[in-house]
This record gives structure tokens, C-alpha cells and sequence, in this order.
């Protein structure tokens, strides 16, 4: 079980230097150091994916309809809606899934990594309620717990994403075989605003071992994280939990 949960957090940290990478090359079109000629073969996938990242929606639409694959997945496992959402193009992202991209489409060389898990973790409100609009899968069915939607904005402390993918289905409580769940997940990065928030949306899944997770989480003692803490440590006193968490009580 210890060493599930370690070979799932070292996936989720390459995954997130990866990502930091991507970010650092939005301006040159590149992506873990590759352009989009160095991953697609396909010239009309290269045009569109330019396209998209462009803004131009005409030309995404043209050539869509000439055939270029909207879901075309290059060597390294990126599609063409990664790289629009990487570029941050709100236009070129809304021509594609006009077009028919698959914004649940995860790939093994992208870690699994789906559109709509990247924006859930991302700081752009408007593209994952893009995502959203053309049928992302709050709930992250099929995908490993470190892929879900709810879990990567809780973990990122991403609050007002948590809302909007709770709003658009996703269950709170979920959570995996070893007790994992966005609340533990957002918990162990001291994001205790979002443990708040779901706690007040009705989280109540085992309460004890989040209990458990919020107590060894040390933060500054006067910082805005320690005040969440406290009010996150009220919340689950208010709800029967007794603290301290790891003290088995006598009878």
C-alpha cells in the first residue's frame, strides 16, 4: 500500500515538471522541448494544431473539414487540444472541440493526462469551463486518482475550479482503494481552504484519517495556511472527530 501510494505521488511529480516545462515554452510552440513538426508527421495535423494555437478558427474549421484529425495524437502523446490549452488560446480550443476533439482524451505517453484534468489543475477559469461546455468528464471516469479533475484543482489549491467541477458532477467523497481523496489530497498540500470548502459541501468520508492528515500537515504558525488549518481542525471537531488524531483514546 506505501509503496502504491509513493509510485503514484513520483508519477504526479514528473507530471508536474513536465507541465513546468511546457509552461516556460508556451511563446516558442513547444512542448517538453519539441515543436509540433519534431511530434506530428502529418502536415494537415501540424497546420491545424498552428492554427488553433493561433486563434485562427476559420482555418481549424477548413482544415478539419479537409480531414486533418482533430484528436491526432503526436509521438509524445500530446493531441491538439493540449497544445492550444497550452498556448492559452481560448479561440483556438472552443474551433477544435467545435470540430469534434475529445477533450477526456488521455494518452500512456502523457501520463494519462486528459485535457480536461490539465485545465482542472490550471490557473484559467475560462478554459476549463470551455472544456466543461464540450462534454469534460468532471468526474474523470476511467482515470487514475492522481489524473481526476477534482483532485488535480484541489491539490493545486485551485478553489474556485474545485466549485465549478463539483457544480458540473463530481462527488466529493470519491475516493480511491487506499482512502485517497481530493480532500487528503488538497490536506497534504496545507490547501486548507479547499478542505474547508468541501467539508461545508458535504464531505464526510472517513473523517478520522483526514483528521490524521490535516494534523502532521506543519505550516508557518501565523501564516493564512495555519488560520485555515485551525478553522479546517474546528470543522471536523464540530463533526465528532477528537483531536489529537494520532493519540488512541482510552475508554
Amino acid at each position: 500500500m506505501i509503496i502504491s501510494k509513493v509510485k503514484s505521488k513520483i508519477v504526479l511529480s514528473v507530471v508536474c515538471f513536465f507541465f513546468m516545462h511546457m509552461e516556460l515554452a508556451q511563446s516558442s510552440l513547444r512542448l517538453g522541448g519539441n515543436t509540433v513538426s519534431q511530434v506530428y508527421e502529418d502536415a494537415k495535423v501540424v497546420a491545424l494544431i498552428n492554427a488553433a494555437t493561433d486563434g485562427r478558427t476559420n482555418d481549424v474549421e477548413r482544415l478539419a473539414a479537409q480531414g486533418a484529425n482533430v484528436d491526432g495524437v503526436g509521438s509524445d502523446g500530446t493531441t491538439p487540444l493540449i497544445w492550444a490549452l497550452n498556448a492559452r488560446n481560448a479561440k483556438g480550443v472552443e474551433a477544435l472541440l467545435r470540430a469534434g476533439a475529445n477533450p477526456n482524451l488521455a494518452t500512456e505517453k502523457f501520463r494519462g493526462l486528459s485535457p480536461m484534468a490539465l485545465v482542472s489543475g490550471g490557473d484559467s477559469l475560462e478554459l476549463l469551463e470551455l472544456i466543461l461546455r464540450y462534454g469534460g468528464d468532471a468526474k474523470g471516469t476511467g482515470l487514475g486518482r492522481e489524473m481526476k479533475p477534482l483532485d488535480r484543482a484541489a491539490g493545486q489549491g485551485r478553489l474556485q475550479n474545485v466549485k465549478l467541477i463539483v457544480s458540473a458532477g463530481a462527488d466529493v467523497n470519491e475516493h480511491d482503494e487506499y482512502g485517497e481523496s481530493a480532500a487528503t489530497t488538497a490536506a497534504g498540500r496545507a490547501r486548507f481552504e479547499v478542505v474547508a470548502w468541501l467539508l461545508e459541501h458535504n464531505y464526510s468520508y472517513d473523517l478520522n484519517e483526514l483528521a490524521k492528515t490535516v494534523e502532521i500537515r506543519h505550516v508557518p504558525p501565523a501564516s493564512e495556511a495555519q488560520r485555515w488549518k485551525n478553522t479546517v481542525i474546528d470543522m471536523l471537531k464540530a463533526r465528532g472527530v477528537k483531536f489529537p488524531a494520532f493519540i488512541k483514546k482510552v475508554p
